[in-house]
């Protein structure tokens, strides 16, 4: 468990969590609940990012310092992903 567990908020750490997930689906790094492949979507990919990046933007100020942490990283995983995507490398989240 996290040093900042106490910090979390458990409803935003589920919420950035659950769009980091949706995400890594749309990039086609996870399988979907029955356990089959997704065909990588980038343009949804990256819509999911920009939704997490909106989220960081909108609740500036206003996140513990642990909260803030968790969507910087998350964000910043999603962003060199959606760049590696793009240029056909190989994946950094193993399915």
């Amino acid at each position: 468990m996290s040093e900042y567990a106490d910090e979390l908020d458990p409803s935003f750490a589920n919420l950035i969590v659950y769009i980091g997930q949706m995400a890594a689906m749309a990039f086609g790094d996870l399988a979907d609940a029955a356990g089959n492949r997704i065909e990588a979507d980038l343009a949804a990919a990256g819509a999911f990012v920009e939704m997490l990046g909106m989220l960081q933007e909108k609740t500036r100020g206003n996140l513990t310092a642990a909260e803030a942490k968790v969507l910087e990283g998350l964000l910043y995983d999603l962003r060199l992903r959606y760049v590696q995507a793009q240029g056909d490398q190989k994946r950094i989240i193993t399915p």
